[in-house]
């Protein structure tokens, strides 16, 4: 079973893998998306990675334009990480991408135009966008 201290490290790994043959050419934004039920029992939530074909801040369904996934599409969050509520999970996983995207060996997702994260049929918060002039929006865990 995964440890706290684990999950951040797989996340990472997982991310790296599913960039390291680049994005697309259209894809223009990625959406880590949560979902609730897990896929594992000792889980109560899960995290897919998508690529979508347009970015529009003003339109919050801009992440259903779905056009790439990579070759391992979800990941399980371990309860210990992600904790029993929806809100936690949402928090400490989208503080997780906030320093990856801030990390240089993550630069591709610099060459897209958005990066947003939210639950499956939920508000998406973005994360970063190149109109936001490379701020990255970061919450603490």
């Amino acid at each position: 079973m995964l440890t706290v201290s684990d999950f951040p490290a797989d996340f990472e790994a997982w991310l790296a893998l599913s960039l390291a043959n680049g994005l697309p050419s259209e894809v223009v934004a990625i959406s880590p998306n949560l979902f609730q039920p897990a896929l594992k029992e000792d889980a109560r939530f899960g995290v897919e990675l998508i690529g979508v074909s347009s970015f529009d801040a003003n339109n919050p369904d801009w992440p259903c334009d779905e056009v790439w996934e990579p070759s391992q599409r979800s990941l399980t969050i371990p309860a210990d990480f992600s904790g029993e509520r929806w809100e936690d999970c949402l928090e400490r996983t989208q503080t997780l991408l906030a320093r990856y995207v801030a990390d240089d060996r993550f630069r591709i997702l610099k060459g897209i135009q958005a990066i947003g994260i939210g639950f499956v049929d939920g508000e998406t918060h973005l994360v970063w966008s190149k109109a936001s002039q490379g701020e990255i929006a970061e919450t603490s865990v």
